[in-house]
C-alpha cells in the first residue's frame, strides 16, 4: 500500500485502510511515495501539475496506519513491514540481518557477508552476457568495518530487533525515550512509530557519535 499520495487525487487513506483490514491479509507493506527523479512525477512536480504530500500528512496517515493495523491484530516488525504472527516475510529479513543472498536477474544484487555486487540492468544486455557464458555482475562494493556499522545501526533500528542499548550514548538515547521516539526492550533499543518517522536523523545522530566501550 502507498501513503502520501498526491492531495488532487482524493484518496481516502482512512477508507483504504478498512478495505485492506476486510480483505484479512496476513501480511502488509507500507510504502510512503516519494519524488524519484527523472521519472513522469517528477516531471509533474516540477511544473507545478502536481505537489507531494506536506510532511504533516505523510506522518498522519503513517501512524495512522500503525494504529488501525495494531488494532486489528498486526504487528510492525519493520518500518514499512506488518504481520499477523508467524508470518513475518522471511526473503526481506534476510536483506535486513546482513545474511549472505544471490541475486538472480537484471539489476539484482547479491551480497556474501562482506561484499555487495549487482548484475547489468537492461534485460538485453543481461541476457547476452548470460548467454555466452559470461558473468551478468556489473559491479560491486566490498563492505569495510565503518560501512558495515553503519548499516548494521541502521539495519537495526528499521527493525523490531532495534540495537543494543550499549551502542547509544545515554544522552541521546534519554532523549529519545522523552521524545517517545524509541523504547527499551530487554536492553534493546527499539523505533516507535514516531522514531521510525525519524529513522534517518536517527542513524545520523547515533553514528556521528563516537561508540561506546
Amino acid at each position: 500500500m502507498i501513503f502520501a499520495l498526491p492531495q488532487g487525487l482524493g484518496r481516502d487513506w482512512a477508507r483504504d485502510l478498512e478495505s485492506a483490514v476486510a480483505l484479512a491479509p496476513t501480511h502488509l507493506s507500507l510504502y510512503g511515495l516519494t519524488v524519484e527523479p527523472r521519472t513522469p512525477l517528477a516531471r509533474w512536480v516540477s511544473r507545478g501539475a502536481t505537489a507531494p504530500a506536506a510532511d504533516e500528512r505523510y506522518a498522519h496517515e503513517y501512524l495512522a496506519a500503525h494504529e488501525r493495523l495494531g488494532a486489528a491484530g498486526y504487528r510492525f516488525y519493520e518500518v514499512s513491514n506488518a504481520a499477523r504472527d508467524g508470518h513475518r516475510a522471511r526473503h526481506n529479513w534476510a536483506y535486513w540481518t546482513l545474511a549472505p543472498y544471490v541475486g538472480l536477474g537484471p539489476a539484482a544484487h547479491s551480497f556474501d557477508g562482506t561484499r555487495r555486487r549487482w548484475n547489468v540492468g537492461p534485460w538485453e544486455a543481461y541476457r547476452r552476457r548470460v548467454s555466452a557464458g559470461r558473468s551478468p555482475v556489473e559491479s560491486e562494493e566490498r563492505l569495510g568495518a565503518a560501512e558495515r556499522e553503519l548499516e548494521g545501526v541502521y539495519l537495526g533500528l528499521r527493525t523490531e530487533r532495534g540495537v543494543a542499548r550499549a551502542a547509544c550514548p545515554p544522552d541521546l538515547l534519554g532523549t529519545w525515550e522523552r521524545s517517545g521516539w524509541v523504547r527499551v526492550v530487554a536492553d534493546r533499543v527499539v523505533c516507535s512509530a514516531e522514531g521510525w518517522l525519524r529513522l534517518d536523523a536517527l542513524v545520523g545522530a547515533l553514528t556521528a557519535r563516537p561508540r561506546m566501550s
